[in-house]
């Protein structure tokens, strides 16, 4: 049980019997306090299986879910609750928030299966705070966005979302409110002065900037030693302060007089040690004492509205005149250089909380550094802060109030949906550490199929663009990259460089009404499409101009699979009903399409022989691969192997013979050849294979395979010499989830790309044209599916690939020849900012 949810639960005592929610389950309360939870949590139930369950007042039968509140055991504190599981699933607490954390652990335990093991669990943080801030001053995110964001945060028993420069209407924020109250996320939002106040009040008031002598503050700062300062000050704190429910504000104060560690900055700027002599009445004030005595001064007016403020480490320094007060909240980010700063040890030891925000392991910056999740499972702790060997130890511990990941948005680079993305696996490995429990497994590699298992929270809709499915690119006959891909909606859409090797033209949409990818035909001096239909109908069009298509016509009935192009790309192949191979193509009186063989299952896989003429492979029902061959009455078809599970792949090697490349039911790979007198007897490559195959030959004239191991490790084999073995093989990468594309560079080396376990997209070149070492590097994150690579006019390697969040991404080296992890990349089909 305790592996089973994120955080982990603290205690579970195993119990014989099972709990089992069915459609007829209720949540059961036994007081009207919980009608907001348990509403909540029937709306997140139907979410994750279809079901809305009715919400009662009174006692459980079998098969319900019981919410109590009043548990008497204090352990359980706020926040913390117990989960038993029997003929009912019970959550009981002391607070309604303890209960709401419990449903969360209910959500996650029914997502992996409706039949829940009997026992008892009792649970509760470590920490008070955990959560994340969101920079959104540089951009937009939508109110859909964030309202992902804080069920996300929920749906991990995060509890905290910051707002720097919020740029959301007064609707805007009362929809967060109502959204962060459902799910027990409080908003603290930042509205930074005396420092960063750009947009805010410098914007307003620029005759209150800091401007005596010396170079410009790179972050805007505010003067509050100047007439009026303060109570126009005030009068920003209190136009926002009552707008946001939590019980935090941030007063920010970072990087005042620059970034931190400039210890002359002080002595540039004589007003603040007058303005602190003057309110202190002390000769010996400094300006560091004026800066302290301004976020006391906030701090009043925050405490006068029932909140609490929090502040930046960075600026605060050790003085003898004006001491910080010590119901400010710290939020150390780091240790300045160049003085001796206050530690948060210090911090903890004089009273305050501290907030652990460790830039060295928190902070995502867009486009340049993000979070990795199994540094942050395996390496972060709450007590350890930035810098060398920084830590709180000893009773100080008891002031740490938890850690927050920081999300800084100066590039734009990155989209919202790819940011969102890019958080997924990161913010559970945070939710597990900073809620404190025993972790369910020793490293992130243990605890990653959980985070996979578990999933977005109940609701999560995705804010992305609507491309799904992979896409299909090529260069055209005058040597313009082209793409199709289709939309979630069923439309098909097109896109195409202005010239070759130039930027990208606006894109069309082709047909709608689409299922799947579609097969592009290359013979010829135009390119010509054909897709299925939602209904089984295939249409087809042909190019009449970059970018321009003619209507598209009905050419047959019945497909049941993709269309697959022929590998001269002259013709098509495809399933109908029945696992009918059909084989299509263009005749001076119109579109033909001829029955190869029936009972397939399986993507066929084609080759062109030395006559031209053409070759499928495909499994049958059965689980043989049938091998068909194209003769001047029809077709040829015979059995080559049996026990067949996957797609096969097809080759023509270079003495003009065919082979195959099969996985079988028991995780081998099998090849075959042809011979004068038919096909050579299997030679069994490899063990423990679980993806489908893929070939190449490479510049040596020697085939060679790549496939995906049960392990996640992609496999490459090759042979010794052209035409013959023996075979030789190597593990490429680890940690691989698809099936890899291949590809050859200009110069003419093996190139893979291939999709990891968490969405990485994986690229492996060989050092030298038909020899290794192999190189490798990650590329772009959150990918779906399989990329597609497509060489442009000038030799430069390209791919195009479909993001989780349903963009269409296209990625190019910077340099022909492949030059490690100098690529370039876009977005063809999604928004970048809102």
């Amino acid at each position: 049980m305790r592996a089973s949810v994120v955080p982990a639960l603290r205690e579970w005592t195993a119990a014989s019997g099972s709990y089992e929610f069915g459609p007829a389950s209720r949540i059961a309360i036994g007081s009207s306090a919980l009608s907001t939870a348990a509403g909540t949590l029937a709306t997140d139930l139907q979410a994750l299986l279809g079901t809305r369950p009715q919400v009662l007042v009174g006692a459980p039968a079998a098969g319900d879910i019981q919410l109590i509140l009043g548990d008497p055991d204090a352990a359980l504190a706020t926040q913390g609750y117990r989960l038993t599981s029997g003929p009912a699933l019970t959550v009981a607490a002391r607070t309604e928030t303890g209960v709401f954390h419990g449903t969360r652990s209910v959500l996650q335990l029914l997502r992996q299966a409706t039949t829940i093991p009997a026992g008892t669990g009792r649970d509760w943080p470590a920490h008070p705070e955990r959560g994340i801030l969101i920079d959104n001053k540089p951009r937009h995110f939508s109110v859909a966005w964030f309202t992902n964001l804080i069920k996300d945060l929920s749906y991990l028993k995060l509890n905290e979302l910051m707002l720097f420069g919020w740029k959301l209407t007064d609707a805007e924020i009362s929809q967060l409110n109502q959204v962060a109250r459902a799910y027990h996320v409080h908003i603290t939002p930042l509205l930074g002065m005396p420092s960063w106040t750009e947009e805010t009040l410098i914007a307003e008031r620029p005759d209150l900037a800091l401007d005596l002598g010396g170079p410009t503050p790179v972050n805007a700062a505010f003067d509050f030693t100047k007439p009026g300062a303060l109570d126009y000050a005030k009068q920003w704190i209190e136009r926002y302060i009552d707008k946001f429910d939590g019980p935090y504000w941030h007063t920010g104060a970072d990087e005042f007089l620059g970034y931190p560690g400039d210890v002359t900055a002080w002595n540039r700027y004589p007003q603040f040690a007058a303005f602190a002599r003057a309110k202190t009445g002390n000769p010996g004030a400094t300006g560091p004492d004026a800066y302290k005595w301004f976020i006391n001064w906030v701090n009043d007016i925050v405490k006068a509205h029932g909140k609490i403020t929090r502040v930046w480490n960075d600026g605060l320094e050790a003085t003898n005149v004006v001491q910080l007060n010590t119901d400010i909240v710290i939020e150390h980010w780091v240790t300045p250089g160049g003085r001796t700063p206050v530690t948060p040890q210090q911090f903890a030891e004089a009273g305050h909380q501290v907030y652990n925000f460790n830039s060295e392991y928190l902070y995502y910056d867009n486009g340049w550094r993000h979070i990795d999740p199994a540094i942050v499972y395996n390496e972060f702790t709450v007590d350890h802060f930035a810098g060398d060997d920084v830590y709180v130890t000893g009773p100080a511990k008891a002031k740490l109030q938890g850690a927050r990941f920081a999300v800084w948005n100066d590039g734009l680079v990155e989209s919202n949906e790819e940011i969102a993305a890019n958080l997924f696996a990161p913010l559970r490995s945070l939710a597990q550490v900073v809620w404190g429990t025993p972790k369910s497994a020793a490293n992130y590699q243990g605890f990653e199929p959980l985070v996979r298992a578990l999933g977005r929270a109940p609701g999560w809709q995705s804010t992305g663009g609507d491309v799904t499915g992979d896409p299909v690119a090529l260069r055209d006959k005058s040597g313009r990259l082209t793409w199709f891909a289709r939309t979630a909606s069923g439309q098909l859409r097109h896109g195409w460089q202005h010239q070759p090797g130039g930027d990208w033209t606006e894109q069309a949409i082709l047909a709608s009404g689409i299922e799947g990818k579609p097969a592009v035909l290359t013979q010829g001096e135009a390119l010509t499409y054909i897709a299925r239909k939602t209904n089984g109908d295939l249409i087809a069009a042909d190019q009449v101009g970059p970018g321009s298509f003619t209507t598209p016509t009905t050419i047959g009935a019945g497909a049941v699979s993709d269309p697959v192009t022929s590998a001269d790309g002259s013709s098509y192949v495809v399933l109908k009903a029945g696992g009918a191979l059909h084989h299509g193509r263009r005749t001076a009186t119109g579109w033909t399409s001829t029955v190869v063989a029936n009972g397939i299952v399986s993507v066929p896989a084609t080759a062109v022989d030395t006559g031209g003429r053409l070759a499928i492979a495909a499994r049958t029902s059965a689980g043989g691969l049938l091998i068909a061959r194209q003769t001047s009455t029809g077709w040829r078809t015979s059995t080559v192997l049996t026990g067949v599970a996957g797609d096969p792949a097809l080759i023509r090697a270079a003495n003009g013979a065919l082979s195959y490349f099969a996985r079988t039911a028991t995780g081998g790979l099998e090849h075959g050849t042809e011979t004068s007198t038919g096909w050579s007897a299997p030679v069994h490559l490899a063990d423990g294979v679980s993806g489908n195959p893929k070939a190449i030959e490479d510049l040596n004239d020697r085939m060679t395979y790549f496939v995906r191991l049960g392990s996640g490790e992609l496999l490459h084999g090759w042979q010794r010499d052209p035409g013959r073995g023996p075979w030789h093989s190597a593990v490429l990468a680890d940690r691989v989830a698809g099936d890899p594309a291949l590809s050859e560079d200009a110069a003419l080396k093996l190139t893979y790309f291939v999709t990891g376990v968490n969405g990485e997209l994986i690229h492996g070149w060989q050092d030298s044209a038909g020899n290794g070492p192999w190189h490798r590097d990650e590329l772009w994150n959150n990918i779906a599916g399989t990329p597609v690579p497509v060489l442009d006019i000038s030799g430069t390697q390209t791919y195009f690939a479909t993001a989780s969040y349903g963009h269409l991404l296209h990625g190019w080296e910077n340099a022909v020849g492949h030059t490690g992890d100098d690529w370039s990349r876009e977005v063809l089909v999604g928004r970048l900012d809102r």
